[in-house]
């Protein structure tokens, strides 16, 4: 049996998140075979933890599967895409894709939504380049940078047809 740990929200505290699965596996006497990592794990070019990860200053402890969240930065998910083997035991789960994940297959849903701030600009294309389209957009409520945004909601479906009921 292979077991996961599934955890979320890191927001760049990388070796916070696997040290918390290492106490978690001495607490317990168990072993962890991997981590499914869902959402905001702190993919930037802008944090210290992604670029010491990134330039090989410290290894992934545990095999890790990365579903993004809405705090990845766009470039930096660019490179790791066109070099995915360059950290080892890390793995990107791509929007609506399949992984098999230690002899355990994940998939992504039949459609993908994320809140975009039109302050923004290149999250905005990164979205429409991978497909999304805007379905609504919330007037003023989002605030950045000491300024009031238009914050729309993207969709992206991954079907040509509704799931079975």
């Amino acid at each position: 049996m292979t077991r996961l740990m599934i955890m979320g929200d890191w927001h760049a505290d990388l070796k916070l998140g696997w040290r918390i699965a290492q106490t978690w596996e001495s607490r317990n006497h168990k072993h962890i075979d991997g981590i499914v990592q869902v959402g905001d794990f702190g993919v930037s070019m802008k944090w210290l933890p992604w670029n010491d990860l990134w330039a090989g200053n410290f290894a992934v402890p545990f095999p890790t599967l990365v579903i993004m969240g809405n705090h990845e930065d766009p470039a930096a998910i660019r490179s790791w895409q066109a070099d995915p083997e360059r950290i080892v035991d890390l793995t990107l789960l791509p929007d609506g894709g399949v992984v098999d994940f230690l002899g355990v297959k994940i998939g992504g849903i039949h459609g993908n939504y994320s809140p975009v701030s039109y302050a923004n600009p290149e999250r905005v294309a990164l979205h429409r380049s991978v497909g999304f389209e805007p379905v609504g957009v919330f007037k003023s409520v989002g605030r950045k940078f000491g300024k009031w945004h238009d914050v729309a909601w993207f969709q992206r479906s991954l079907r040509d047809s509704p799931p079975f009921e």
